[in-house]
């Protein structure tokens, strides 16, 4: 079992409570999905790296993400991100199958408040 990362850390930043996606594409050179039967995307506390808290957002293969060919889509409902505002958030990406896990990337989670209440 192995644990690499395809990229250097990314920030990705959403607006607070706002529905939306997040598209990862990935080169078949690098990693071929095909080969994956699980795509789990997280966001946490960076405090709570440890995992000893509950996720902020916690999507799965067939609960949130969808997989076109090499294209990774990961939809967010607005309760993902609501009241949650904050640069204090760390996400990862991590698929397996065949024995194997790839984290293909991770970095800082930011939520931007919402202005229009």
């Amino acid at each position: 079992m192995g644990n690499s990362y395809l990229a250097d850390e990314t920030d990705i930043t959403r607006q607070e409570g706002d529905t939306g996606s997040i598209v990862f594409t990935i080169s078949s050179d690098l990693l071929d999905l095909t080969v994956y039967s699980t795509v789990k995307f997280q966001v946490r506390r960076e405090e709570d790296v440890e995992r000893t808290m509950a996720l902020v957002i916690d999507k799965s293969t067939g609960s949130g993400i969808t997989i076109s060919s090499q294209t990774v889509t990961v939809s967010l409902d607005a309760s993902d991100t609501s009241e949650k505002s904050g640069s204090g958030y760390r996400w990862e990406i991590q698929f397996s199958g065949n024995s194997e896990i790839i984290t293909a990337g991770k970095g800082k989670f930011i939520i931007e408040p919402e202005l229009i209440l």
